[in-house]
């Protein structure tokens, strides 16, 4: 059993992901993901933010109709 459906059983559920206002100056870069090609830190935290602000906003459409909510703070 997955975390997601050990959530999803144990409703009603809270999901909590932490962010900062640096996603504000995010910018996802697509063409590399992993920073391989070039790393800045202050770009990977503000796109690791930004992330985790898209991610949230996309397991609560996945979870939609369920007693189980999502939150970034």
């Amino acid at each position: 059993m997955s975390l997601l459906d050990f959530m999803i059983k144990s409703q009603p559920s809270r999901i909590i992901n932490v962010s900062s206002v640096a996603h504000a100056a995010g910018q996802i870069n697509f063409r590399d993901l992993n920073s391989e090609k070039g790393y800045h830190m202050t770009l990977a935290y503000n796109q690791s933010k930004l992330a985790t602000l898209m991610f949230t906003k996309e397991l609560a459409k996945h979870l939609q109709g369920r007693d189980c909510k999502t939150f970034t703070i």
